[in-house]
């Protein structure tokens, strides 16, 4: 989890993704206490970094296998609030 803006690019980019379509890019580490959120902007990227102070990301993200998955910003909020 200690990569940058140009290294979650590049993953996002090596899976087939445009990471600058204005789509919201979630990771997380495996303690899942850990999130980055990675964003384009009008003018550039934005990176997101939330520590959790307790607890973790909801267990329904893991229950699927790795991968990109859609989510409704909705479901995001939900995930990351719900501690």
């Amino acid at each position: 989890m200690c990569q940058g803006f140009l290294r979650l690019c590049q993953f996002v980019r090596s899976n087939g993704f445009n990471p600058s379509d204005g789509c919201v890019y979630v990771f997380y580490d495996r303690s899942r206490n850990l999130l980055k959120l990675l964003h384009w902007e009008r003018c550039g990227f934005v990176m997101y970094h939330k520590q959790m102070a307790q607890g973790c990301l909801s267990g329904k993200i893991m229950q699927q296998p790795p991968g990109f998955y859609e989510l409704r910003w909705d479901e995001l909020v939900l995930y990351i609030v719900k501690v």
